[in-house]
């Protein structure tokens, strides 16, 4: 999502928490040699991902909130 960084405050503000999981691409982990090449998909994506509340006993009421407040926070 473009402006992460603003998106999750609102939502924090809104009480639904979310956490940006992979903010270092797989190609600058320091595990990764540094002769492999670049992966410019996987910088991009990870300076715009992020993961909103989820688990197999979300319930639908739940999942409408959710939903509400991220198209409340992207507007």
């Amino acid at each position: 999502v473009d402006n992460r960084d603003a998106l999750q405050q609102k939502l924090n503000e809104k009480d639904l928490p979310t956490a940006v999981h992979y903010p270092i691409p797989v190609d600058q982990q320091p595990a990764i040699p540094v002769d492999e090449p670049p992966l410019p998909n996987a910088k991009a994506v990870s300076e715009k991902v992020m993961s909103l509340p989820m688990h197999p006993y979300l319930d639908e009421a739940t999942q409408k909130d959710i939903v509400k407040k991220v198209v409340e926070a992207m507007s």
